[in-house]
């Protein structure tokens, strides 16, 4: 399974929020999120139950399974 950055933007800017008030609710600095988003760090566990709790959506919402590519 793997975090989804784009989803995670999506729901923080769809509730006008912006990355500086989600990186005080989480105590993670701006750049953590904006990472996250780019999906260049993938947040921990706890840190996904975290973003659950603040945006009242489910794991499932957060990630998603990496398609597996055939090579022919």
């Amino acid at each position: 399974m793997k975090f989804s950055g784009e989803r995670l933007e999506m729901i923080r800017a769809g509730r006008n929020m912006s990355s500086d008030d989600l990186a005080a609710a989480m105590d993670v600095s701006r750049q953590t999120i904006r990472n996250w988003e780019k999906e260049e760090i993938e947040p921990s566990l706890k840190t996904i139950t975290k973003l659950m709790e603040i945006f009242g959506v489910s794991f499932a919402f957060f990630v998603h399974e990496e398609s597996k590519k055939v090579s022919q």
